[in-house]
C-alpha cells in the first residue's frame, strides 16, 4: 500500500473513531442530562403521605391539592392541612406574564 492510501485510510479511521468515541458519547451524555433536567423541572404531584410541602414550594402558603380525584387549592399551615389531608399536592405554577 502506498503512503497516500495509508494516509487517507488513517484519516478515515480517525474520523470514525472521533465520531463513535468522542462525538457520540458526548452527545449521548448531553441528551441524558437534558432529559433528566427536563423531568426534574416539570411540576409533578407529590403524595401527601410522602412529605408535606416546604415553605419555598408554596405561593402565599397555597398549593394545588388532589383529593379524591378533584383538584383545588389547599394550604398547609403550622403542620396541618386547611381541610382533609389530600392524596397529593403540587406547587402552584408561575403566573403568566404577558405583554402589558
Amino acid at each position: 500500500m502506498n503512503e497516500l492510501a495509508a494516509f487517507w485510510l488513517g484519516l478515515i479511521l480517525m474520523g470514525i473513531r472521533w465520531y463513535w468515541v468522542d462525538y457520540h458519547e458526548k452527545t449521548s451524555a448531553y441528551c441524558r442530562g437534558f432529559e433528566a433536567g427536563r423531568k426534574s423541572a416539570t411540576p409533578a404531584w407529590t403524595p401527601a403521605s410522602e412529605r408535606p410541602p416546604r415553605k419555598d414550594e408554596m405561593t402565599e402558603e397555597m398549593v394545588l391539592v388532589c383529593y379524591k380525584g378533584h383538584i383545588r387549592f389547599g394550604a398547609y399551615v403550622d403542620g396541618e392541612w386547611s381541610f382533609n389531608t389530600p392524596d397529593a399536592w403540587m406547587p402552584l405554577p408561575e403566573p403568566w406574564k404577558g405583554e402589558a
